[in-house]
């Protein structure tokens, strides 16, 4: 009787080990197979100043356009997760604005960082050349320090902006994403499709 009792215990426990072992396995695999079953669609739109086309996740990243009344640009930005804490967006946007003559996309660039550097423990951390809807665009990944709200009682956090830019056409198109420096790598595979499916409309 106490031998089949004490078999009857380490039953259990195994059964319990074997368990928690499964339940970690599967909970660990979630973010494998969240990036495998991401789907993507193509954006679509009516406003002929978005000349292009690009594909974007379809869910958890809803496409918002936009124009400027005083500034000329017209604008598409995909709202994405929202921290519950600061309420900060994480936002990726491609503006598109009239070229200024002899404008370059590398001087638009460098523009952008020299007005964001003034930003506290503001660094560019890499620069490169990459293509974009088969023109040459350039990229900069740079990381600062801001308060994510406009409440003064949330502490300011670190954040990563990637901004790349590229000119065709007398326009110039300006892709930017901007979310907290720790999110920065589970964001940045989505810009990443973004300019690779990014094309321009003939």
């Amino acid at each position: 009787m106490r031998a089949k009792r004490f078999f009857l215990i380490v039953g259990i426990i195994v059964l319990s080990l074997l368990g928690v072992y499964g339940f970690n396995e599967l909970t660990q695999q979630k973010p494998v197979q969240g990036k495998i079953m991401l789907r993507y669609k193509a954006f679509e739109t009516k406003n002929p100043a978005l000349d292009f086309t690009f594909d974007y996740p379809e869910a958890g990243w809803d496409p918002v356009e936009s124009q400027g009344s005083i500034e000329k640009y017209d604008l598409v930005y995909l709202r994405g997760p929202v921290d519950e804490k600061t309420k900060f967006t994480t936002l990726i946007h491609i503006t598109a604005r009239p070229l200024e003559a002899g404008k370059t996309a590398s001087d638009l660039l460098k523009a952008y960082l020299k007005i964001d550097s003034n930003l506290t423990q503001f660094k560019t951390d890499r620069d490169e050349i990459i293509n974009v809807g088969g023109e040459k665009a350039f990229s900069a990944l740079c990381s600062y320090k801001a308060v994510p709200s406009y409440a003064l009682e949330v502490p300011e956090a670190f954040f990563k902006k990637r901004m790349v830019f590229v000119v065709k056409n007398e326009h110039s198109y300006e892709f930017t994403l901007n979310t907290f420096a720790s999110q920065y790598d589970i964001y940045a595979p989505i810009l990443e499709h973004i300019l690779k499916t990014f094309k321009f409309k003939e």
